[in-house]
C-alpha cells in the first residue's frame, strides 16, 4: 500500500488522470455495453462494419477488472517516470500512437491467422484495454532507467551480492512471461500475449528509430 500511495502522490497530473479513467473505463464497458462499441474486435473494424476507430480507442476501454488494475498502476508508477523524464506533449504522443500502432499489428495477425486455420471465433474476439501500452512502457523504463530497481519484485526474489535482483531493465520481459501466463490459465486467448509482444516491439521500434532525443 506504501508503493501505491507513493506511486499516486508523486505522478505527474496526465499520469494520474489517465490511471483513472483506465479504472473508469471497466465501469463505463459492464454500465454502457461500450465494449462493444469501442474495443478491438477484428471482425466488426473490417466492411461491412468498418468500425475502424477501434483501432485508436480500444487501449482506452478496460473489459477486465484484474486487467484494469493492472494497466492503472502500470500508468502512475511507470507512466508517471516517463512523463516527468519526457514531458506531457512526448507523453502523450506516446501512450496514444504506440498502443494505436499495436493494434493495428494485432489487427493484421488476427486476419492473417483467421485466413490460414479459418477460426471465425478469433474475428469477433472482444480486445483491448491498455495491455499493449504496459508492455510499451515497460520498454521505456528499459531503455531510459535500465538499473532503477523495482522494489514491488523484492519479496519475490533472492538476495543478490550486486544489489537489487530486480531492475527496470527486467521489466520487458517479466512482462511477456506474465502475459503468456495470463494467455494460458487465466484469458485462455493467445491474442492478449499478441496485443502485449505487440506494445513491446512497437515501443522499442519507435524508441530505437524514430523519437527525437
Amino acid at each position: 500500500m506504501e508503493l501505491v500511495r507513493e506511486a499516486v502522490d508523486g505522478a505527474p497530473q496526465t499520469a494520474r488522470g489517465l490511471a483513472g479513467w483506465l479504472l473508469l473505463s471497466y465501469l463505463i464497458s459492464l454500465l454502457s455495453g461500450g465494449a462493444t462499441w469501442l474495443a478491438l474486435i477484428p471482425g466488426r473494424t473490417i466492411p461491412p462494419h468498418l468500425y475502424v476507430w477501434n483501432l485508436v480507442t480500444a487501449p482506452w476501454i478496460e473489459h477486465s477488472l484484474v486487467g484494469a488494475i493492472v494497466d492503472a498502476t502500470a500508468m502512475l508508477v511507470m507512466g508517471g517516470v516517463a512523463e516527468k523524464l519526457w514531458g506531457r506533449t512526448e507523453f502523450i504522443r506516446f501512450v496514444v500512437i504506440i498502443p494505436s500502432l499495436a493494434n493495428v499489428v494485432t489487427f493484421f495477425f488476427v486476419v492473417f491467422a483467421y485466413a490460414v486455420v479459418g477460426n471465425e471465433s478469433m474475428l469477433f474476439a472482444l480486445l483491448g484495454g491498455f495491455t499493449a501500452g504496459t508492455g510499451a512502457l515497460a520498454v521505456v523504463l528499459k531503455q531510459i532507467l535500465p538499473e532503477r530497481p523495482i522494489p514491488i519484485f523484492a519479496s519475490f526474489l533472492p538476495p543478490s551480492s550486486s544489489g537489487p535482483a530486480f531492475r527496470a531493465r527486467h521489466l520487458p520481459a517479466a512482462f511477456l512471461v506474465f502475459k503468456i501466463l495470463d494467455a494460458a490459465f487465466f484469458s485462455h486467448s493467445m491474442l492478449t500475449l499478441v496485443e502485449g509482444a505487440a506494445g513491446v516491439v512497437v515501443a522499442w521500434t519507435y524508441l530505437r528509430f524514430y523519437q527525437k532525443h
